[in-house]
């Protein structure tokens, strides 16, 4: 028979005293403990399977409830996009056995009735800050923090530009809303180069049409994209299908609600294949 892990097991894995890992598998708010010693010991318990009294205390609270925060502004393009999204989640979170609530960034501070929190859009210091004061799993949508208590879900902007080369060639310029993560905005700049618009508000998109009419744009947002065909302008959409990405979100919170944190922390949401 398997020797049982003890707590004991966890703080010589992690690096930590045992009075360090106590504190953090009772979450206990009066210590203060980096966010990097609390991501060793988590990763400690799920690597060695640790089924001690935290466990079953574990299990006696966990709520059922996978919690839903956009970071989208009010009358952003990201806004509109959440609207059918957040829709598709709740629908993929229940056919999974989990009930949703939605916070408001102001209400992620203390997260007491959910088992893992989505962040849609977040800012990275609403990312720093909800995982500084919470112990459930965070995963990003479409966010580039380097927090390792938290996952991603992100578009693939390399393969963003080979659709898009498929259809224009090399002469196009890719449309996407304007992220409230710094580090996201960095990154598909790196990803994407020079020719890159970032669009707030359906104002600037139009105006960025009325400069560049008769220009091929690759639009990675679904509600950009009918504005822009609305505009007559010459576009493909590189958005992923939302049911898909509401799906691949679901089943990933899933995972880290249970307690099963994927391998990955950047798992990437590959697009459907182009219709000829």
């Amino acid at each position: 028979m398997d020797k049982r892990v003890t707590i004991k097991d966890i703080a010589k894995a992690a690096g930590v005293s045992v009075a360090t890992v106590s504190y953090v598998l009772n979450n206990r708010q009066d210590q203060k403990i980096s966010t990097a010693t609390k991501a060793r010991v988590l990763q400690a318990v799920s690597d060695m399977g640790y089924t001690g009294t935290r466990a079953a205390k574990s299990t006696a609270q966990r709520t059922g409830c996978i919690a839903i925060c956009s970071g989208a502004e009010d009358g952003t393009l990201l806004q509109a996009d959440h609207g059918s999204l957040i829709s598709a989640l709740v629908r993929q979170i229940e056919q999974r056995g989990y009930l949703s609530i939605i916070l408001t960034p102001d209400r992620c501070d203390r997260i007491t009735k959910a088992d893992a929190l989505i962040c849609i859009d977040a800012s990275d210091e609403l990312i720093r800050r909800t995982v500084q004061h919470n112990s459930i799993p965070v995963l990003e949508l479409n966010g580039w923090s380097d927090h390792p208590m938290t996952c991603r879900i992100n578009t693939d902007y390399a393969q963003v530009m080979r659709r898009a080369q498929e259809e224009f060639g090399f002469d196009f310029c890719v449309v996407t809303c304007d992220p409230p993560s710094a580090a996201l905005r960095e990154h598909i700049s790196a990803q994407c180069g020079s020719d890159v618009f970032f669009c707030r508000t359906s104002d600037d998109l139009i105006d960025f049409l009325a400069y560049n009419k008769g220009r091929p744009l690759a639009v990675c947002s679904a509600t950009a994209y009918w504005i822009c065909k609305a505009y007559g302008a010459r576009a493909v959409c590189t958005a992923p299908e939302t049911e898909l990405l509401a799906e691949n979100t679901a089943a990933t919170a899933r995972l880290c609600a249970t307690g099963h944190q994927p391998d990955l922390r950047d798992i990437r949401l590959f697009l459907p294949e182009s219709k000829k």
